[in-house]
C-alpha cells in the first residue's frame, strides 16, 4: 500500500505495471517497424522513471539500479528494426538483456523458453540423481512424495508459458518426467514408459501445459484471478437463441497475425482449448470439481 502512488505515476505515463513485494515491473508495447514509435516508447519509460525516482527520493526510498533490468521482446524477423535501446535511471544507463529471470521463470527476448527448459531439466535431473542415491532406503510412497515435491513441481511451475513452443523442447521435459517415473517404479530404461505413467496417474508434459492453461481460464471466468487476466477473454454470444447448449460458456477465438507468438498469447490459446472441452466440464460448479473432471478427461483421452 505504501508504494501505491507508483502505480498512479505509471498510468499517468501510459505504462502498465505489476508489483510483487519489493519488486516492480513496468511494460508497454510499440511497433518495431516504426522508429517514431520506438522513440516515443523510450521517452515514456524514461519520463516515468524520472518521476518515480523523484517520488522515491521524497519518501526516503531508492531504486536499486544495479538490480534493474531491461528486455525487449520481439520476433526474429523484427529484431533488425529495433534500434539500440538504453534506459537511463538516475546516472545509470541500463542496456537490454537477452534473457532475464522473472518470478523464477527465465524469459528470453524471443520467448523461445529454451533457457527456462534448460534450467528445469538441469535442476530436475540433479534432484533425481540425489534421490537415486538413496532410493534403496525408500519405499514407493516416500519416493513418490520426494519426486512430486522436488521434480514434478518444477515441471508444473510456470508451464503455461510453454504453450506453442517447439515439440523438441517439450520432449526434453517429457524425458525428465519419464526418468522420474522410472525411479519411482524402479523399472529399466528399456521398458515401455506409457503403462508406468498410466499406473502413476500422470499425464504427459504437453497435456500438463494445457491443464494449467485451462485451470487459469476457469479461474478467470469465475472471478478467481486478477481482473487483467479476465479482460483478455470474451464470452461467445450467439447472434440468435439456439436450442443446443453446446455453445454455453464458449469463448471468442480472436484472430492472430502470427502462429509463433500470436497463437501463444493468453487471449488466443485458452479459447481454443476451452471450446474443445465437453460442456459438462466447462459447467463444473467448483474449481476442484473442474480439476478432477479435466484430469479424468485427459487421462481417458491419452490412455
Amino acid at each position: 500500500m505504501y508504494t501505491k502512488p507508483v502505480g498512479t505515476i505509471c498510468k499517468k505515463h501510459g505504462l502498465n505495471h505489476h508489483f510483487y513485494a519489493d519488486d516492480g515491473q513496468l511494460y508497454l508495447s510499440f511497433k518495431p517497424t516504426k522508429p517514431v514509435s520506438q522513440k516515443d516508447a523510450l521517452r515514456c519509460v524514461e519520463n516515468c522513471l524520472v518521476e518515480i525516482v523523484s517520488w522515491m527520493n521524497s519518501n526516503m526510498l531508492k531504486i536499486n539500479a544495479d538490480k534493474t533490468e531491461v528486455i525487449v521482446f520481439t520476433s526474429q524477423r523484427n529484431e533488425k528494426h529495433i534500434e539500440s535501446v538504453t534506459v537511463k535511471i538516475g546516472e545509470e544507463n541500463i542496456k537490454p538483456s537477452k534473457c532475464l529471470r522473472n518470478l523464477g521463470a527465465f524469459l528470453d527476448s524471443k520467448m523461445s523458453m529454451e533457457k527456462h527448459i534448460n534450467s528445469v531439466c538441469r535442476l530436475g535431473y540433479g534432484q533425481l540423481r540425489q534421490i537415486g542415491h538413496i532410493r534403496k532406503y525408500l519405499n514407493t510412497d516416500a519416493t513418490k512424495s520426494l519426486v512430486n515435491s522436488l521434480v514434478t513441481s518444477r515441471l508444473d511451475y510456470c508451464n503455461a508459458l510453454l504453450y506453442g513452443v517447439p515439440q523438441v523442447l517439450l520432449n526434453r521435459l517429457q524425458s525428465l518426467q519419464n526418468s522420474a517415473a522410472r525411479i519411482i517404479t524402479r523399472i529399466s530404461r528399456y521398458d515401455h514408459i506409457t503403462p508406468v505413467l498410466k499406473e502413476l496417474h500422470w499425464i504427459p508434459v504437453t497435456h500438463r501445459v494445457d491443464f494449467k492453461i485451462l485451470v487459469h481460464t476457469y479461474k478467470a471466468l469465475h472471478d478467481l484471478s486478477p481482473i487483467y487476466v479476465k479482460d483478455l477473454l470474451e464470452l461467445y454470444q450467439p447472434a440468435r437463441n439456439l436450442r443446443s447448449k453446446n455453445n454455453s460458456k464458449q469463448l471468442v477465438v480472436p484472430k492472430s497475425k502470427t502462429v509463433r507468438y500470436g497463437d501463444r498469447s493468453f487471449s488466443s490459446a485458452p479459447p481454443k482449448l476451452w471450446n474443445a472441452l465437453p460442456a459438462t466440464i466447462r459447467d463444473a460448479k467448483s474449481l476442484d470439481a473442474f480439476k478432477r473432471s479435466l484430469k479424468t478427461h485427459f487421462f481417458f483421452k491419452i490412455y
